[in-house]
């Protein structure tokens, strides 16, 4: 059991590549000149669908990690105070919510871009999703763990 943890540990590194890509797409809209993108408004719209693509990816792959391995200091602090750790589940929930809810509003939009901007906010919910189960998992194993 211990090597197949250690499997979906490594491929959890996956996150950083996919967000310098979704970093890149995020950017390099803006490369182009604000006069070019105020006439083109469907390149800036495709880039970002597949900014949000690449980020929702990159977070399903975060989950991946041992929640036993990764911890800070800081994540420590985080997640042993319940107060701070509610806030933070309660923040990852309504993000979640708010893009799945953007993306199912965006299937019903006639326009072809908002339909192509649904598929990426559809994926970073799911991303989201499985980032929240991954901070559940690192707010069980910080509260059960014995106080030093």
């Amino acid at each position: 059991m211990k090597n197949v943890r250690k499997i979906f540990h490594l491929l959890s590194y996956l996150q950083y590549p996919l967000v310098a890509i979704a970093l890149a797409r995020l950017i390099f809209p803006l490369f182009r000149g604000f006069e070019f993108l105020s006439t083109h408004s469907e390149y800036l719209f495709s880039n970002y669908n597949q900014m949000l693509i690449y980020y929702g990816l990159a977070l399903s792959f975060s989950s991946l990690q041992d929640p036993t391995k990764t911890s800070l200091r800081y994540e420590r602090k985080i997640w042993k105070t319940p107060r701070k750790a509610k806030v933070i589940l309660f923040a990852t929930t309504v993000t979640m919510m708010l893009f799945f809810f953007t993306g199912f509003v965006g299937l019903m939009a006639d326009q072809p871009v908002m339909k192509e901007f649904t598929n990426g906010s559809f994926i970073l919910s799911i991303g989201l999703l499985s980032y929240l189960k991954f901070q559940l998992d690192l707010y069980a194993i910080h509260t059960s763990a014995p106080q030093p």
